[in-house]
């Protein structure tokens, strides 16, 4: 064999062993932990390897624009500011086993904090908090509880953080009616203590900007559903058709006229509010096919149609930030609900695609919601409808809520039904399920 020959085969060799080192090392990695399950790449450079501060996301996904885009912000703000480690544990799938053993290989990484966001995690952090009493955990936008709904609790190692959704409604309705809507309408997912809330606190919204602005009673039409479903199935998409189409072939909605007394739910709706995971996409989509508008309460995908004319915006990031820095201070709320509102600067009406940091720095306290030229919030398209309410408004109304000159009746404190808000003592909206 000439010496040519041989020169190339040992480069050939040299290459081979080069791409199994790597494919050796990824395989490692892809099993590091107790758990299989590895750490994402997503932390800080220049760490040590020991991450205090871990993040498991529900769908393994960070940059999307989403809860848990905002929730990492602010816990890797926090870990740099604090000069730890952390790191972001994605699960295999959206199981509670799937859960469970991300949660284990964060402790085995070091974690002494495990960050997680949503509905999802409920049960995980219920079996969690007993199994590693000596780990603390946060649990954004739930409650721990069993698998069954049997037991619930919050353990002295957990700290849970949630948003006022009452208030978050009555940003909504008061935006919809104020901007230039009469004929709205609340979908909800699943009637939930937070989503009834939030139903509940829409309706009272609308009838605040109705009263402010003079309007005769009946002037304003709130229809009321719940869907029956987080997923944004095509029975979402139809109900929320039904009420946009003023031509509906559902004869019972033909049937709901505006005549005065008629309290069945109408069609030809210009504006929903939608609460409640991939719910809110098919309320979203029927806005686009209809021409009418929504207002979002997740945005989970950031989606960013036409017909979105806002969405409620939480300052996650500044909420995670402050509970990991009171865990790195020695001074963590374990055993306690923390819920965050207006009066904390961490609700807001935003525009899709605003992300969910109201401020530039996770823990600054800049209170001021997106600008608008000329004072005008315009939202949807130019020349595509879309409300029209000034900043000045919007400020106004949430100094009021913050101060308590209002107050919000909310679901879970209803003395006639616990989901139902055609009992409430409303000015001129009226409600139509």
């Amino acid at each position: 064999m000439k010496n040519a020959d041989r020169s190339y085969l040992a480069l050939c060799l040299i290459a081979v062993l080069a791409v199994a080192s790597i494919f050796a090392a990824a395989a490692l990695m892809l099993h590091a932990g107790d758990d299989g399950v590895a750490p994402s790449t997503l932390g800080i450079a220049g760490q040590p390897k020991i991450y205090e501060l871990a993040y498991i996301s529900d769908f393994g996904v960070l940059g999307d624009n989403s809860v848990n885009a905002a929730a990492w912000d602010g816990l890797s703000r926090c870990a740099s500011d604090f000069n730890v480690g952390a790191a972001h544990y994605p699960p295999r799938n959206q199981s509670v086993g799937a859960y469970m053993e991300a949660i284990g290989a964060a402790i085995s990484g070091g974690a002494k904090l495990v960050a997680v966001a949503g509905a999802l995690f409920e049960t995980p952090v219920w079996l969690a908090q007993s199994k590693y009493p000596d780990i603390r955990f946060l649990l954004i936008d739930g409650t721990p509880h069993d698998e069954d709904y049997t037991d619930d609790g919050i353990g002295p190692n957990t700290a849970v953080i949630g948003f006022d959704t009452a208030q978050a409604g009555f940003l909504a309705g008061y935006a919809a009616v104020r901007g230039g809507c009469r004929r709205i309408g609340f979908i909800g997912a699943m009637p939930t203590p937070e989503i009834a809330n939030a139903g509940f606190g829409f309706a009272q919204g609308a009838d605040f900007a109705a009263v402010e602005l003079g309007l005769a009673k009946g002037e304003v039409d709130v229809n009321y559903a719940y869907a029956g479903t987080f997923l944004a199935r095509p029975e979402v998409q139809i109900l929320a058709g039904e009420w946009f189409d003023s031509n509906a072939g559902d004869t019972r909605l033909q049937a709901a006229t505006a005549a005065e007394g008629d309290l069945r739910p109408a069609p030809g709706i210009e504006l929903i509010f939608a609460f409640g995971g991939e719910s809110e996409y098919g309320v979203a989509l029927a806005a686009q096919k209809s021409g009418g508008q929504v207002i979002l309460y997740d945005n989970v995908n950031d989606y960013k149609l036409p017909s979105i004319a806002a969405v409620i915006k939480r300052d996650y990031a500044k909420a995670v930030y402050e509970c990991a820095a009171s865990h790195m201070n020695g001074a963590y709320p374990g055993g306690a609900a923390v819920i965050c509102g207006v009066g904390e600067n961490a609700i807001w009406l935003g525009q899709a695609g605003d992300g969910d940091t109201r401020h530039g720095q996770a823990g600054e306290s800049d209170a001021r919601h997106w600008q608008a030229g000329e004072g005008e919030t315009r939202h949807g398209q130019a020349g595509e409808g879309g409300l029209s309410l000034s900043q000045a408004d919007l400020d106004a109304i949430a100094a009021l809520i913050a101060s308590g000159q209002i107050e919000i009746i909310r679901a879970d404190a209803n003395p006639y039904t616990p989901t139902s808000p055609t009992n409430l003592p409303l000015s001129i909206a009226q409600i139509k399920e």
